[in-house]
């Protein structure tokens, strides 16, 4: 039997972590867990959240144990994972991506083209732009595992999502 670490799932709901509600009501129904750490951070929250314990096999395989973050308008929000299957496999912490110097437009779907912020991304990240609907777009900064992996920028943007490594390459 693997040994788990958790934490109670209840400060996470309470904290509106939609990602570890999301993992948490998946365990409800899965039939294969696997062991897992998962740190998360916004902008919005004084604190930073670590969920260890069991995750459904899907965000396993989605999300392949990385980092993958995203920075755009007034938002900035990063969950580090990993997925494991043997016995106390999940004890690591995990921490933030440090600074970058990369330096993005930045703008959220409510800015209705007028994207002039700037943004300084963290290690690991790349200048993006996503069609978030057909009308509104974003721009920002996203790790490299958000760009390469079109599922994974699927699930967290539903639209078409371009990335670039220049200083502000994803002008409006």
């Amino acid at each position: 039997m693997k040994v788990l670490y958790s934490s109670l799932i209840g400060l996470f709901i309470a904290a509106s972590d939609w990602l570890v509600l999301k993992l948490y009501l998946d365990n409800i129904f899965s039939s294969e867990w696997f062991c897992l750490v998962l740190a998360s951070s916004n902008n919005t929250s004084t604190s930073n959240y670590t969920y260890k314990g069991c995750g459904d096999s899907l965000i396993c395989t989605v999300a392949q144990s990385q980092l993958t973050s995203y920075i755009y308008g007034s938002t900035s929000i990063y969950y580090n994972l990993i997925c494991c299957n043997t016995s106390d496999c999940n004890a690591p912490n995990l921490s933030a991506p440090p600074a970058g110097s990369l330096q993005c437009y930045s703008c959220d779907p409510g800015s209705y083209g007028n994207c002039t912020s700037k943004v300084t991304c963290r290690a690991q990240e790349l200048c993006f732009q996503a069609n978030y609907t057909s009308s509104k777009t974003i721009h920002g900064c996203a790790s490299e595992s958000l760009c390469s992996d079109y599922s994974l920028s699927q699930w967290y943007f539903n639209g078409t999502l371009s990335c670039c490594n220049t200083s502000l390459c994803n002008g409006p």
